[in-house]
């Protein structure tokens, strides 16, 4: 079997990856044990419109999609869902088909539709996350999928930003509600072995709940629901056990982005203003000089000028 490897986007608070796709493809392979090599913050040239998962097998490439990795692997027997009834793979795409409709909208509003968490948390984020100079433009470009996808799934231009929110965390909430009933008192939705539902709706639970978003309501309704809090809890600590060492670090970054920070708090601050200023005016200069606003005339004085100027 050939080589399998994943570029990812990368990770933070205990959480491999932060982009739902990945996190599932990456649950879902330490649950078959499949061989899969992960990177993150590679050969961004290559996918400039950060379209997370790339998964690659030989010569077949497989972009943006944890579905068709998931039936990738399953056609190789890394399959976690052979042992399940006819019924129960049905439940599994009847969830998956709720989880995309109810709860990934709320997901990407947290992460790009909330203005607070927009200015404060997100783009600062996802501008560390990526080198330069795709920090420039990458951020950008997520956040414009994220806010067309929420057009077109939710409501469109004719709803009102209060009415869109609204709607988005009520079925959100009603969503974790029927999660919370399907789990009920079980290690795992179809009893004590994982399923690839499970990785599905661990990808989004610990999203809202490690994530540490400035406005996050719905993280709140999702710890009423203690079945799915104690349930993320034991997959984390079971497929992503972290160090004392490395818990203590999570903890002071959170700490550290509640805290207003200063210039003095990053050695790196005044020099990335200082690139970020000169690469705007070189291309500012540069779009001037090519457009033809702006024309260099060299001129040869020296015909108008007598002997006495000279000296």
């Amino acid at each position: 079997m050939a080589a399998m490897e994943m570029e990812c986007l990368k990770g933070d608070w205990g959480l491999p990856s932060v982009n739902l796709k990945c996190l599932n493809i990456m649950t879902y392979s330490l649950f078959v044990e499949a061989p899969i090599k992960f990177y993150d913050d590679r050969m961004l040239w290559r996918n400039l419109f950060a379209q997370f998962p790339v998964f690659r097998s030989g010569e077949m490439v497989l972009y943006n999609s944890d579905e068709k990795i998931i039936r990738y692997l399953k056609e190789r027997n890394f399959n976690t869902d052979a042992r399940l009834t006819d019924q129960q793979r049905a439940d599994i795409l009847a969830y998956s088909a709720l989880l995309e409709e109810r709860l990934l909208p709320a997901v990407l509003y947290l992460w790009w539709m909330d203005a607070k968490n927009n200015v404060e948390f997100s783009r600062p984020w996802y501008s560390k996350a990526f080198h330069f100079p795709f920090n420039y433009f990458l951020p950008g470009r997520i956040h414009k999928a994220a806010e067309e996808r929420l057009e077109c799934t939710v409501g469109g231009n004719h709803v009102l930003p209060e009415e869109l929110r609204t709607k988005i965390f009520k079925d959100a909430e009603e969503c974790l509600d029927m999660l919370s009933e399907k789990l009920s008192d079980k290690t795992f939705f179809f009893g004590d072995s994982p399923s690839s539902l499970d990785s599905l709706v661990f990808s989004y639970l610990a999203s809202l709940l490690r994530v540490p978003f400035p406005n996050n309501d719905l993280k709140d309704h999702l710890k009423q629901s203690e079945n799915l809090w104690l349930y993320c809890s034991r997959i984390l600590q079971r497929y992503y056990p972290t160090s004392a060492e490395e818990e203590t670090e999570r903890k002071e970054q959170e700490d550290a982005r509640r805290t207003p920070g200063s210039i003095d708090e990053d050695p790196h601050k005044v020099r990335n203003i200082i690139l970020s200023v000169a690469f705007a005016v070189c291309a500012l200069v540069g779009y001037s000089l090519l457009s033809g606003l702006v024309q260099l005339e060299v001129m040869d004085g020296s015909d108008d000028m007598d002997e006495g100027e000279v000296d």
